[in-house]
Parts: C-alpha cells; structure tokens; sequence
C-alpha cells in the first residue's frame, strides 16, 4: 500500500539515495537540495517518504507560498527503480489530500519545468490546470476540483493513514480545533458541537476524499447523518451493496475496510469507528479520529469490542433507487 511518512533521522540517508533517470535530472532538485530548502523554510515545508509498504520509492514535498498565499505540491519524484508502476498518482492524490485536510485550502498550485510532459499529463490526470503564468521559470499549474479515479478500499485506506497523521484534533491543550474540513460537509453541525463526537465524521471525511460518493445521511440512515456510527451501520445493513460482518462472525478484515467497536469509550455500542490501515496475527491498525479528541493510528486488538467490519466494494457510488 503506498502512504506517506515524514522525514526522521532514521530514513534521511536512504532518503537522500533516491534518484531520477540522467535525462530528468533537469526537470526536478535532488532530494538533498529539497531537504535543505526544507530546513530553511522550516515552518512552510512539509516533506514526506513516499513509500509501497516498507520500501521507499519517492519524495513529496508540500509547501506554503508567503508571497502568494497559496499552498503548493513544491517537490515531487518517484525513483527511477520505481517508476511506470502507478505510485506517482496514488502519492501526489496522498499529498493533496494532506493539504487539503490540514490547511481546509480550496486552491493548489504547482510548477513544471518546460518540457516536463510526462508530469503535466499527471498533474492533468487529477484535475491540474495550466494558469499561462511562468514563476521562477517553471510553467504554473493550479488545482481547483479534485478528478478521483475509480475508488478503492486500497486508496481508502492510504488516505485515511495519511490524513489521521496530520492531526486532526478538537479543542484541545489551549489549541483550536482544525475540525472544519471534516464537519464542513455537515451543514447544521458546528466545529463546537463536533469536539469529542467527531470519529464518525472523520471516517466520511476519508470516504469522501478517496472517492466514494455517499450523501451526509442516505435514505437507509433512520437515526442520524453519517457523523454518527450508527448510521454508518443502518447504511451498512441496508445497502445489499455494501458488506456488513458481525466481529465474531471469523470474517477478515482488509486494508481499507471500516471497523465499528462497542464499549471503547462511553460504554455504549458502536460508540466509536475508524478503517483499517494494516492488520497483524491478532491486531488490526486502524486509523480513527477522535481518540482523545485528536486523530492517529492505532493498534486495537481482535476481541469483543469489535461490533462489525464494513466492506464498502471499490467503486461504490450510493443509489437511493437500488
């Protein structure tokens, strides 16, 4: 599964080894001189791993334009060992997804050395658009409306561990909360009335950005809109199209399926939610928001407060006729 992981002292070197071919060397800056403009512009940069599994294949660097205002894809190469394999879209849709859940920007920019066709007929493939602007020698291309292809629980689950290690968090330890990407889609709610009640709405919020398309409160939703877990079951259990699996049913869960849990929290059934990221002999790796108020990934074992998985299939597209 390809997902993004920050900067450490532990990858660096490895980091610094990735290389494009000798005939593209002239459209992108090596990793070592993006990591050094990364430490100069510290609190604007915002560089990642691009990673399949446990092996690193790329560099992604997002960043912040003071003179423009404007959030930018700054830097961006797959290794030349690793290229043709589709990792280049699936990390640049990660790193816009990133932008798009910690700063809430509506707009992205990003330059392309003339010549470069190979990155512009990517950029276009996710809704890039050419502005006519030349800036600093590179030709300028803006993002406003997101192209998503055919959904799937791989890239449901990618984005979603990408976007539970922003963090998103609530009113917490003097902070404002950043909730409003995740509350916005839910137009009487408020960032207020989502502090601590949100890990449902974080669950839709992933949904929505890998692509599934899946109204605030389908016509099987009795209770209440999406941002509650028992919605998301009652959607689940009246959708033939979606996979509903009791916990003790010995079904098995997969990267990207959505995991509902009793008596985690409040002592409540489905009283929390999150979608799974990885799984182990007797654990799964889930990405949630809501813990403590802030989002992340955890480790949660395979017992009885695990209420249910839902398989949503790739490529589901909710239809209230079916």
């Amino acid at each position: 599964m390809i997902h993004l992981e920050p900067v450490t002292r532990d990858n660096i070197e490895e980091l610094t080894g990735l290389a494009v071919r000798k005939d593209q060397e002239t459209f992108v800056s090596s990793v070592a001189e993006s990591l050094a403009q990364a430490y100069v512009y510290s609190d604007n940069a915002y560089p990642f791993g691009v990673y399949e599994d446990d092996t690193l294949v790329g560099f992604i660097m997002m960043g912040y334009y003071e003179a423009k205002h404007y959030y930018t894809l700054w830097k961006f190469l797959i290794d030349q060992r690793y290229q043709y394999k589709g990792y280049g879209r699936q990390a640049l849709e990660l790193g816009l997804a990133y932008i798009r859940g910690k700063f809430n920007s509506p707009d992205i920019y990003t330059g392309v050395a003339p010549g470069n066709t190979v990155a512009k007929k990517l950029y276009r493939s996710v809704g890039f658009e050419d502005t006519g602007l030349i800036e600093c020698g590179m030709e300028e291309m803006k993002l406003s409306s997101v192209i998503h292809r055919t959904p799937t629980r791989q890239q449901l689950a990618s984005i979603a561990k990408t976007l539970a290690q922003i963090p998103f968090h609530g009113f917490a330890d003097g902070e404002r909360s950043n909730l409003e990407p995740i509350v916005q889609p839910f137009p009487k709610w408020t960032i207020e009335e989502a502090d601590r009640l949100w890990c449902a709405a974080f669950v839709y919020y992933c949904c929505r950005e890998a692509g599934f398309e899946i109204p605030i409160r389908p016509g099987e939703c009795k209770s209440c809109h999406l941002a509650g877990c028992i919605a998301w079951e009652e959607l689940a259990q009246g959708d033939v199209k979606i996979g509903y699996h009791k916990g003790e049913e010995g079904f098995v869960p997969e990267a990207g399926d959505i995991v509902l849990y009793d008596h985690v929290f409040d002592g409540h059934e489905h009283d929390h939610m999150g979608i799974i990221v990885g799984k182990r002999e007797n654990t799964i790796l889930a990405a949630e928001g809501n813990i403590d108020n802030r989002s992340g990934i955890v480790e949660r074992p395979v017992d009885e407060h695990i209420r249910a998985y839902i398989r949503i299939p790739d490529g589901y597209k909710y239809n209230s006729l079916l």
